[in-house]
């Protein structure tokens, strides 16, 4: 019986967002340590599922959990956070005698405040405990920011195929069948690891969609070989602001350092040459709106600026103002976070007037509305997302209320909510198939969920901390020359 601990660390960091990442922000989405967490976790259908499924179906797998500690997207970690958690998982395994390998799931695009690859900080402290022999993989969302340190201290990974994320658990599996087999000497990885020096927007990453399709069946066909054991691309998620940045390819090969190296090479320049097919030109606030007005309905508008799936408060009034000033006379749905709203919308009641400054306390982009508007229903914002995800199931928004002004409905919740999922609106009363504006925060993640709703998504170019248009960014960290940033700019694969 092979001894494997097990952990996931899971948090995704917008650079521009005002708002740090905090220790609560991980115990309110799910902070677990030892045997407790095989119940707390069992039907979430995410990457350590993944691991528990692939020790049932085995005979030889004995697993340990160490730490599961999933925190929203946000601003970068505190340090003291980030801290806290790399000890526990560190010393966790370090204090586990007897161990065969150590299997992690992770996002990669976490930073902290004074640590930009907290992952690859992680890793190399593993491996300094664990030391050479004992064999270390780990999973990872495909927006990682991948870097040196983080491939040098593992001997495999793989990475999610789809977005939206819809294969967390099958990625899970993946990761624990890489490392069975290399416990049972079948396999030998090698790896070879491309930096790509562009970033994008976010808007174009869609896998089932032009152009990034063309990129990921390209990586597909290449797994077809029987040589290579997994091609793991990561079209980075773009509002990280770090010294190792952009994109990046990784392939993993069963002992042919050659081969991986051709591979990665040939994929890397794949993406570079089709690096002009992600950019995007989207609307303004004002002319987004006026379209969705005039057009059949529902249409959703992606406030990606303020994606709380991506690290943004969800506190941008930035649309809102624009509505209330085009004087929108159709039934519309949107989210606000300001618990200061949602104490004073709860001390009027149900029924009741209240006007309030909302929003615009933590974005830094907009400035609060003052509005009056009607308290429609309240709740606790709490929900499950059924069908899993790779963000926790389990939601708590915290306090939440429907308030009304005219045909604006705003869902105002004391913490973040899932920009993706309808259940955002649902849980309180509102259905988005009735509404004619369904605002979203987030980016594509939206798309699968909403799919069976909307007639139609339109993007929007606004500023925020997780904007499509990068040039509204102050990027002061990342490697330059870095496309598009530097757009003349030449490269060419190793």
């Amino acid at each position: 019986m092979k001894r494997i601990a097990v952990a996931r660390l899971f948090q995704e960091t917008s650079s521009f967002s005002s708002k740090k990442t905090t220790i609560e922000d991980f115990k309110q989405f799910g902070l677990h340590f030892g045997a407790d967490i095989f119940s707390q976790v069992s039907d979430l259908r995410d990457e350590f599922c993944g691991f528990m499924d692939a020790a049932r179906q085995a005979t030889d797998l004995e697993l340990v959990p160490i730490m599961w500690a999933v925190g929203w997207t946000g601003g970068a970690l505190t340090q003291d956070t980030f801290e806290f958690l790399k000890e526990k998982l560190v010393n966790g395994i370090a204090s586990t005698p007897s161990l065969d390998g150590v299997l992690l799931a992770f996002h990669g695009s976490m930073a902290a405040e004074r640590t930009d690859d907290t992952e690859g900080a992680i890793l190399s402290a593993i491996r300094r405990v664990i030391g050479d022999k004992i064999p270390l993989v780990a999973t990872f969302d495909h927006h990682a920011n991948m870097t040196r340190r983080i491939v040098d201290n593992l001997d495999a990974l793989v990475a999610y195929l789809t977005c939206p994320h819809r294969d967390t658990l099958e990625t899970g599996l993946r990761g624990a069948h890489m490392m069975q087999r290399l416990l049972r000497r079948e396999i030998a990885p090698t790896m070879a690891f491309q930096k790509i020096p562009m970033v994008t927007p976010a808007d174009k990453y869609e896998t089932e969609k032009e152009p990034l399709k063309r990129w990921f069946e390209a990586a597909r066909k290449l797994e077809e070989r029987p040589e290579v054991l997994a091609v793991a691309q990561f079209p980075v998620q773009p509002w990280l602001d770090v010294e190792e940045f952009g994109w990046s390819v990784v392939v993993v090969t069963d002992n042919n350092k050659a081969l991986a190296e051709q591979l990665a090479a040939d994929l890397a320049q794949q993406a570079w040459d089709m690096r002009h097919e992600f950019l995007v030109n989207n609307p303004l606030p004002e002319e987004a709106i006026r379209m969705a007005v005039q057009q059949e309905g529902p249409i959703v508008l992606a406030d990606g600026s303020d994606a709380t799936n991506g690290g943004a408060p969800g506190d941008s009034t930035i649309l809102l103002e624009e509505m209330l000033k085009q004087k929108v006379d159709v039934t519309t749905y949107m989210t606000m976070v300001d618990p200061e709203a949602v104490e004073k919308a709860l001390a009027a009641g149900i029924g009741k007037e209240v006007t309030v400054n909302l929003g615009g306390k933590q974005d830094t982009y907009g400035k609060p509305v003052r509005l009056t508007a009607r308290v429609i229903r309240t709740s606790d914002g709490k929900f499950r997302i059924v069908g899993g995800s790779h963000h926790a199931t389990s939601v708590n928004m915290g306090r939440t209320v429907l308030l009304q002004a005219g045909r604006i409905h705003l869902v105002v919740s004391e913490r973040l909510n899932p920009g993706h999922d309808p259940l955002v609106y649902r849980h309180i009363g509102l259905e988005p198939k009735d509404a004619h504006i369904v605002v979203v925060k987030c980016v594509v993640g939206h798309m699968h969920a909403y799919a069976p709703i909307m007639k139609k998504t339109i993007w929007i170019d606004s500023p925020g901390a997780t904007p499509s248009n990068l040039s509204r960014l102050n990027y002061q960290r990342v490697p330059r020359p870095l496309f598009p940033l530097d757009s003349d700019m030449a490269w060419k694969a190793r």
